[in-house]
């Protein structure tokens, strides 16, 4: 996954500038004390990203720097917010991402000032990209759905199509792999619809998903879809990246021939265009082929050289990265006191820059290393260190664990009470012919069997869920409105169990079992199921797209493969309404749509939803039998 991760943060966030002082820079420099201070300031943040993206990182402060005074000077926000943005992608570049968030928050808190937009959504995107970096994946999420929201209210589809990536690769981390493609795919046909020519970007990404899920065949599909855009627009270093892409899927495979063949081409166009990021990656993967290849002379060579570009550039991230496989190499060489030099250093390199997860890896490594040498001592000492800190991470793993298993058990408990409750209302409605006497007797006796049922399973359980559990009981009795926000509750917490959990156990089974012809089926048979019954208790793009589409979906999914034609007119809903009456309404939705498929025996149905001034109307209508 390691390898991925390096992948898409190139794609998705360095720019491509060259290793070498550009002309561009040059000719700023040249203009820069014959313009208005406000273009000065422009000049500056761009003179720096210049500086940055040749490594040159400690100029690139300084004209960021230079550029947030003089914007301070002439009271200018969106020239002291964009030089925030580039101290934070030159942080972020050196592997500092705590000072990376600190920047782009500083950056997002003067363009909301400002209300821009545009701005907003840019700064929020760098947030969300430097939290992936680390792995804060739900954070990021979280960050690109606002992104997404606002891109949406600009309909900036190119921005979208972005931003639905950087989704894609936030759901990927989480083991979330079905979201991820449909994400990532819904942004490549986002891009081929308006001919954005950062397709070919897309189509790489959706290559190197599909080949860190071990879908080799799909991923080589869209590598060469990748490299025949690329090579339509005569994009070289789009071509790069899709050579890298072939090379590392011929790696996977063995062909280790091929794979040095396409990495050197990559190799050869980085070169020439004196890509530094790029040139780092190529002459990684080109180590590991040999290293495999067990050539390990050559791999040693070409990681070195890596190493010496991630140096150069002060590229703290792929530094520890390339430090840590040139170690591999160095203990299949039997360079045992070598190999813990260097991760010695790479150690250092993860505190400094709070890299935990990277670290965790190190450390092991070391104890290997030190064990190896005969330095039983220092091994022991590393492990305990390793140790430590894996049972730190699995500890706030567990907590959450323990979090969502006490939730797992709450819905269980109050599904069961409901179910007891049903099975006394049903019960009730059997003797509904009986004397009028009767059947108050027997609901006297319904109640009160369900109300001792209560109050006993509280009591066995504990006696802080006696006041709950009144509680409950007084609001079902005064028909609060509370009651039916709890079943929602419940209801989303056990579509996101089936989607989240369930279903992806049984799909990577089904990947697993796909030999057998008869349980592929049933399994198939089972997702969909599962997947329709998450589907039906809290749909997602409820969720998260709002009423509207939701309604459109639940019509079209529900009416598609039937005689029944409809129509959908909405207005004055440009703005969400709260989550109860989303929820609410699309609830009556759904009623209202069964009961018109199963009693009405209607051919037209038509549903319009409008906002009034202080109202929410819902009106609904069909062709067929009663009222």
């Amino acid at each position: 996954m390691k390898q991925f991760r390096v992948i898409s943060i190139l794609l998705f966030i360095l720019p491509a500038h060259s290793f070498g002082q550009t002309q561009y820079g040059d000719s700023l420099q040249a203009l820069i004390s014959s313009v208005p201070d406000t273009q000065k300031v422009f000049y500056f943040s761009e003179i720096g990203w210049e500086y940055m993206t040749v490594g040159k990182h400690k100029e690139a402060i300084q004209y960021a720097n230079d550029g947030i005074s003089l914007a301070e000077k002439i009271s200018y926000p969106k020239g002291m917010a964009d030089c925030y943005n580039l101290l934070g992608a030159n942080a972020n570049q050196q592997g500092d991402q705590v000072s990376a968030i600190q920047y782009h928050e500083k950056a997002l808190e003067i363009r909301t000032r400002s209300n821009d937009k545009k701005g907003i959504a840019a700064s929020l995107n760098n947030i969300g990209n430097v939290n992936n970096y680390i792995g804060n994946y739900e954070k990021a999420l979280e960050y690109f759905l606002r992104v997404y929201d606002i891109q949406k209210d600009l309909k900036d589809s190119s921005n979208i199509a972005t931003t639905l990536n950087n989704i894609s690769i936030s759901h990927y981390y989480q083991g979330r792999f079905e979201e991820a493609i449909k994400y990532i795919l819904w942004s490549a046909s986002i891009r081929e619809k308006i001919n954005d020519p950062k397709i070919t970007s897309t189509y790489s990404n959706i290559s190197a998903m599909y080949r860190e899920m071990g879908n080799h065949q799909k991923s080589e599909e869209y590598a060469l879809l990748s490299l025949k855009v690329a090579e339509k627009n005569k994009d070289k270093m789009g071509m790069a990246s899709a050579y890298v892409n072939i090379g590392t899927i011929a790696r996977n495979k063995g062909e280790f021939n091929s794979a040095l063949n396409y990495l050197r081409k990559s190799q050869a166009i980085y070169q020439e265009a004196d890509y530094a990021y790029g040139l780092l990656n190529s002459l990684g993967n080109l180590a590991r082929v040999f290293e495999q290849m067990n050539q390990l002379d050559s791999a040693s060579f070409y990681m070195q050289k890596s190493i010496q570009i991630a140096e150069t550039t002060n590229n703290n991230t792929g530094l520890i990265d390339n430090l840590s496989t040139y170690s591999d190499i160095l203990i299949k060489q039997k360079k045992y006191s070598e190999a813990v030099s260097v991760l010695t250093r790479g150690e250092g390199l993860c505190r400094s820059t709070n890299n935990i997860n990277d670290l965790r890896d190190i450390l092991g490594k070391i104890c290997v290393a030190y064990s190896l040498t005969g330095d039983y001592k220092s091994a022991f000492n590393y492990s305990r260190l390793h140790t430590h800190l894996t049972d730190s991470l699995y500890t706030e793993d567990l907590n959450a664990k323990i979090a969502e298993m006490d939730t797992r058990f709450e819905v269980q408990r109050i599904e069961s009470e409901n179910l007891k409750l049903e099975q006394q209302n049903l019960y009730s409605e059997l003797e509904t012919k009986s004397a009028k006497n009767k059947l108050y007797i027997l609901s006297g006796i319904a109640v009160t069997l369900v109300l001792i049922s209560i109050v006993i399973f509280i009591r066995i359980r504990s006696q802080q869920k006696i006041k709950l559990a009144n509680e409950i009981s007084r609001q079902q009795k005064l028909g609060i409105s509370a009651v039916i926000e709890a079943q929602e509750l419940e209801r989303k917490k056990i579509a996101q169990e089936l989607h989240d959990s369930i279903g992806q156990q049984l799909s990577a089974l089904k990947m697993q079992l796909n030999s057998d012809p008869a349980l592929d089926a049933l399994l198939a048979k089972t997702i969909t199921e599962v997947r329709g019954i998450s589907h039906q208790m809290l749909p997602v793009t409820l969720q998260k797209f709002g009423l509207i589409p939701a309604l459109e979906e639940l019509l079209q999914q529900s009416l598609s493969n039937s005689a029944v034609k409809f129509t959908f007119e909405h207005k004055g809903l440009d703005i969400r309404p709260i989550e109860k009456v989303e929820l609410a309404v699309y609830r009556v939705c759904q009623e209202i749509l069964n009961n018109t498929l199963k009693h009405s025996q209607a051919s037209l149905l038509s549903f319009q939803l409008y906002k009034t001034k202080n109202n929410l109307v819902l009106v609904t209508e069909d062709n067929g039998k009663g009222m």
